[in-house]
């Protein structure tokens, strides 16, 4: 006898099993391995997801590799920490905003990653005017944008969240955009249970800062260098924009023209 599906018995009635047991046991051993893949790959797939698109979707959403034994990192965070690599950058920080990930690179591999809450509005890029605008003046869900791009982050400070880590390049009237720990100031977006949710889409609720907990923040402040400005990678949420936000610098040498 040969223990079946769910633990039901499997006859092997029907065939010569005397002459032909060891053969007969492993043609349904073999048999029933493939019903119960089957029937798993089913029953996890999504509604109206065939077994093979469950199964892709939940690659994407796990993240497909984790180099070295490191935290894992989607194929697009992959991708990029190469463009990073091949550029010179070895200790970095990438902002992956489609699986709410943030991401400590340390000569050159991957060595922590804890979840982060990004923009609420889901562009890559801020708005025309969002610079000429007070953070008060800023109204509407089209402003709360996390940018998409390679930045530089300093360590700073705010009565608020204590340390931080200000983006450089993104400095506005009178706010700018730095990764800190979570703000709470507003209950009814339960940004804490975000935070903690294994949801991606979960992770878009900021006016356009990054936040993460306080463990996370700790991890991020021990680990970066002791530079000025340290790269920081913040991938978009449009994955198409990924070669024009990341180019290879020897492309962009290539591809530049002489000034006059």
């Amino acid at each position: 006898m040969i223990v079946g599906v769910g633990g039901v018995p499997f006859r092997s009635s029907g065939f010569p099993s005397v002459a032909w047991g060891g053969v007969v046991t492993r043609v349904l051993t073999m048999f029933n391995v493939l019903i119960l893949v089957c029937l798993s790959a089913c029953a996890d797939s999504p509604d109206g997801m065939s077994p093979s698109m469950a199964a892709d979707s939940a690659v994407r959403t796990a993240g497909a590799h984790s180099p070295r034994g490191g935290p894992a990192l989607s194929p697009e965070a992959l991708h990029v920490s190469q463009i990073a690599f091949r550029n010179g950058d070895r200790d970095f920080l990438m902002l992956d905003k489609a699986h709410g990930k943030i991401i400590v690179f340390e000569h050159g591999s991957p060595t922590f990653s804890g979840a982060a809450l990004t923009g609420e509005n889901l562009a890559d890029f801020l708005a025309p005017d969002a610079f000429s605008k007070t953070f008060a003046e800023q109204k509407g869900l089209k402003y709360k944008v996390t940018p998409a791009g390679r930045y530089t982050v300093s360590t700073g400070y705010d009565n608020a969240y204590g340390e931080i880590l200000d983006v450089n390049e993104v400095q506005g009237v009178d706010w700018d955009i730095a990764i800190h720990k979570v703000w709470l100031g507003a209950p009814s977006e339960h940004r804490d249970a975000r935070l903690r949710s294994p949801r991606d889409q979960d992770k878009h609720i900021t006016y356009g800062c990054i936040d993460v907990d306080g463990s996370t923040m700790r991890q991020l402040l021990d680990r970066l260098p002791d530079e000025d400005e340290t790269p920081i990678y913040i991938l978009p949420e449009d994955r198409n924009l990924i070669a024009k936000l990341f180019r290879r610098r020897d492309a962009e040498r290539k591809n530049s023209s002489p000034t006059s």
